[in-house]
């Protein structure tokens, strides 16, 4: 007895099951189409990929503990790795939201296949994201200064952050299984 899966017009699947004749309906994830929750998502592995290679890289916490003992809580930055990692992951789930929102808007208007647009897209818009996160978020929110060397592990760090959120987002956006 197999079960038949049909796609509904909001993302979401509807299987009937041959065997008991009932009709279930259900969110799919691989295949959502809901391009903020993708998004989410999406933001969260990225940020992960982007954490993986920035730690043993960089060495130090996320510019998100700054943040956390400037705004929060103040004292020592190394009291906050938790809420670091924590508010990091948050920020690059919600930066993924709006990745994801902005790229279905641009998929829409190009010939190019999906998947190549996602990696385009995450690799280009990363870059600006990046120049502003050094420029004004650390520079003259956290009054951060970083040598050559912490500014470059930085900027490819949100291009790896970049890539794998358009690689994620444009290997499932509007997948037609």
């Amino acid at each position: 007895m197999a079960a038949v899966v049909s796609r509904m017009s909001d993302g979401s699947a509807a299987s009937n099951d041959e065997s008991t004749g009932s009709l279930s309906r259900g969110i799919d994830l691989r295949n959502n189409r809901r391009p903020a929750v993708l998004g989410f998502l999406g933001g969260l592995i990225a940020t992960c990929t982007l954490t993986v290679f920035r730690l043993p890289v960089s060495r130090s916490l996320p510019p998100t503990a700054n943040f956390w003992a400037e705004y929060v809580a103040g004292g020592d930055l190394s009291e906050y790795s938790e809420e670091a990692m924590l508010l990091h992951l948050l920020y690059g789930a919600l930066g993924g939201s709006l990745f994801a929102v902005l790229f279905s808007k641009f998929d829409e208007l190009s010939p190019v296949p999906t998947e190549l647009n996602g990696v385009l897209f995450g690799a280009l818009t990363s870059i600006p994201f990046s120049l502003f996160g050094t420029n004004v978020v650390l520079s003259r929110i956290l009054g951060m200064e970083m040598d050559d060397n912490e500014v470059m592990i930085f900027h490819v760090g949100h291009i790896v952050w970049g890539l794998s959120i358009g690689a994620w987002v444009g290997s499932r956006m509007n997948q037609n299984e």
